[in-house]
């Protein structure tokens, strides 16, 4: 069950007084942020503040719990969310106890040579490890390139300060999909991110997001919000060691060409 963003947007308010508070809708869920950085989740309209040692010692006795399976647990706050002032400092002393943001990647922009400047060669690692795959796990096929989405999707809710979103235009990254499932595309929910990832220097292909893309471009939504994976932050997820090889080569090659 996806939270409530009247709940959300009700917590938000009760820890207005810690700073900047700000709230960003992700894969049906939301993070909460304060003065930038991801202090909590809030899933299944359930309150979940990132552990700290000092938030720990202010909270006293601790409720630790997953916000979603898989996930490290947190401090579940289950009622002391109602009092303001309590909820503010321990929004303000979370926030204190985290780390700073990590800066954002520059955007890749094109010299006269059309080479991203950001581009680089990549070397094959020995030690490459294949994305696990389980039975119910979601995988998509870029040519011999075959992505663990559920893995990848599971990996970016739990780390949302290593990636960007940004506004993409459908219509630049709209394709004529032959897969549909027109059942789904009702219940398609546009304000949850898509996913692209970049195949070749400089450019990037949709991984995630297809319906959402589909019923954006019938709709005639001009942007969608995307988070965009460079190589260093999809290959992981990458299901075989073959196809991680092949990509390997095929970077390269596409670089070389842009040379």
């Amino acid at each position: 069950m996806a939270s409530e963003l009247l709940f959300v947007e009700f917590i938000a308010d009760q820890m207005k007084e810690a700073g900047s508070i700000a709230y960003r809708k992700m894969f049906g869920e939301y993070a909460l942020y304060c003065d930038g950085k991801v202090i909590a989740l809030i899933c299944d309209d359930r309150l979940f503040i990132k552990p700290t040692d000092a938030g720990k010692e202010f909270i006293g006795e601790v409720v630790e719990a997953p916000a979603y399976p898989g996930a490290k647990p947190s401090f579940l706050i289950e009622d002391k969310f109602e009092d303001r002032e309590w909820i503010s400092r321990l929004a303000r002393i979370t926030a204190d106890g985290l780390p700073e943001p990590k800066p954002r990647k520059k955007k890749m922009i094109r010299s006269n040579r059309k080479v991203p400047l950001l581009a680089r060669k990549f070397k094959v690692n020995d030690f490459f490890t294949p994305c696990p795959v389980d039975t119910d796990d979601e995988l998509f096929p870029n040519g011999i390139f075959v992505f663990n989405i559920t893995k990848m999707t599971e990996y970016i809710q739990r780390n949302p300060d290593e990636f960007v979103l940004e506004k993409i235009v459908v219509d630049d990254n709209y394709n004529d999909f032959s897969t549909i499932d027109e059942g789904h595309l009702d219940r398609v929910d546009l304000s949850k991110p898509v996913v692209l990832a970049e195949i070749a220097p400089g450019r990037f292909n949709l991984i995630d997001g297809h319906h959402r893309m589909e019923k954006a471009h019938r709709m005639g939504v001009k942007e969608l919000m995307a988070f965009k994976l460079r190589p260093d932050q999809h290959i992981k997820f990458m299901t075989e060691r073959k196809g991680y090889i092949a990509y390997i080569e095929y970077w390269n090659d596409k670089l070389k060409r842009l040379n």
